[in-house]
């Protein structure tokens, strides 16, 4: 004999009301933790508000103090400005600057023509010292010479630039000035934006 114990037995009323019980109350408890839940996210939402103000209150105080660094940056401009237009007192006027250069530009063609003198002079003695010393000569040597003569005229040829060159140095350093400042106010407006 087998001793199963066999399940209870339910009718299918009883059966339904306990299932439609649980039911209600699983519904019951969905309820209440949307409940909990809204009331979770009404607070979250509330302290997301309070941190947006703080962060637009903290936006508009870092603008404040930004705008008052502008202002002195401004002021100390101002200031370097009126340092460059004393400075600019002290410098040569263009006009004898360019009676300077034009001094240095005809010492130089009188060089140069003194120099092609020269050259010419040079190149003589040197065709005259081939027929003379043809025969001891080697066409090494004479090349030699002529790279030395070419040389000397090449120095005089960069001396001349570098008096040109001085004067456009001049022009640079005013070009730097201008981009320095340049850089500084688009710093400036890069920082304000």
């Amino acid at each position: 004999m087998s001793t199963e114990e066999s399940p209870p037995q339910i009718s299918l009323r009883d059966y339904i009301d306990m299932h439609i019980t649980a039911i209600e109350k699983n519904m019951r408890l969905m309820e209440e933790q949307r409940k909990l839940l809204l009331g979770m996210v009404h607070a979250e939402s509330e302290l997301l508000a309070k941190n947006i103000e703080a962060r637009f209150l903290a936006i508009d105080k870092a603008t404040a103090l930004a705008a008052a660094a502008i202002d002195r940056r401004l002021e100390s401009m101002n200031e370097f400005r009126a340092e460059i237009a004393k400075l600019q007192g002290t410098f040569i006027p263009r006009l004898e600057t360019m009676a300077l250069l034009k001094a240095i530009d005809d010492r130089i063609e009188a060089q140069r023509l003194n120099y092609e003198k020269a050259h010419d002079d040079v190149l003589g003695s040197i065709s005259d010292m081939r027929v003379t010393i043809s025969h001891t000569m080697t066409i090494e040597a004479h090349e030699a010479r002529y790279t030395q003569l070419q040389q000397l005229i090449n120095d005089l040829r960069e001396s001349r630039s570098e008096s040109s060159g001085k004067f456009s140095g001049a022009s640079a350093l005013w070009g730097y000035i201008v981009a320095i400042a340049g850089i500084a106010l688009a710093l400036v407006f890069h920082f304000i934006k």
